[in-house]
């Protein structure tokens, strides 16, 4: 019960610090040719970015929970718009990146995406995110899955 009071209490820190990232735009000139981004500028969060924000907070404890080791990195992709899951491993064939990547979905992510509808009301499926296998002592890709098929980069 600790765990998911954790989960719940990171859900909520997500949620609300996400608020705010509307302010005006304070724009000022620079001298040189590079400028700096402007911090405090206007952007308009997309449910992906704060999905991804939000399972990015939660994975470490579900890691913990599932007993699962390897490092995870999760962003937003706005191009593809699609969740973008890496696990970085040490399986060194394709097959056993395809079983820890398995391992990973059923575990792990199965819990997040249910955190993710009850969090934001969003039903995420196999067509919603990517998840990518990295070898992480050579950061060679040996699977990618997405659309609820394996590919092999």
């Amino acid at each position: 019960m600790k765990k998911y009071s954790s989960i719940i209490a990171i859900m909520l820190i997500t949620i609300l610090g996400s608020v705010g990232y509307t302010k005006e735009k304070k724009a000022e000139e620079k001298d040189d040719k590079t400028e700096s981004a402007v911090l405090s500028g206007k952007y308009e969060l997309q449910l992906g970015e704060l999905v991804a924000t939000f399972m990015n907070g939660v994975v470490d404890d579900l890691q913990e929970l599932f007993d699962w080791k390897a490092p995870v990195v999760i962003s937003y992709s706005k191009k593809e718009d699609k969740i973008i899951i890496a696990l970085f491993g040490s399986r060194t064939t394709i097959d056993s990146a395809k079983g820890s990547t398995d391992d990973f979905r059923k575990k792990v992510l199965k819990e997040m995406l249910v955190l993710v509808d009850k969090a934001f009301g969003a039903k995420l499926d196999d067509k919603s995110y990517n998840i990518i296998y990295i070898n992480k002592s050579n950061r060679k890709k040996m699977v990618v899955y997405t659309d609820g098929k394996y590919m092999i980069p």
